[in-house]
């Protein structure tokens, strides 16, 4: 079996590299929409026009949104140490579980690890406030099962 930091850290750089194409995904549309921007030209409806830019101007607002918030998850994930052994469920934590395996850090969705499935879950979503502060062998609930902690780290 792969230590402890090995695994966290392949966790770590499968989220950060999602983040990544996230970010390069939605500053190449913002790039497309800005070139679409500057090739409309003005017809003689110039309602059409102006409908059209401001189509395009929300588009571009929209794609800014979804950098920002992107670039926070980042940040969010930079905080984490994937080398540092947790002793109980916090930012950065791997957990095994009775209902599955965790990592905790944000939400990108499941990732398998040498055939071990992790769901990628933020500290602010209900799971990962069920569990934050827990230790290895405590039992916690949420939505009404019981979780046994097998595992942290």
């Amino acid at each position: 079996m792969e230590g402890y930091a090995d695994i966290k850290n392949k966790l770590y750089q499968q989220c950060l590299g999602t983040i990544e194409d996230r970010i390069n995904t939605a500053r190449s549309a913002m790039q497309t929409a800005q070139q679409a921007a500057n090739l409309e030209s003005k017809s003689s409806v110039g309602d059409k026009y102006e409908t059209g830019r401001a189509m395009m101007q929300l588009e571009k607002e929209k794609l800014m949104f979804q950098i920002q918030e992107t670039l926070k998850l980042r940040k969010v994930l930079h905080q984490i140490k994937a080398e540092e052994k947790s002793e109980d469920v916090d930012l950065g934590s791997a957990v095994k579980t009775s209902i599955g395996n965790f990592f905790v850090a944000i939400s990108v969705g499941k990732i398998d690890v040498e055939g071990t499935v992790y769901f990628t879950i933020s500290l602010a979503s209900p799971i990962g406030q069920a569990l934050h502060k827990h230790k290895k062998n405590d039992k916690t609930t949420f939505n009404g099962r019981e979780i046994v902690i097998h595992d942290v780290f």
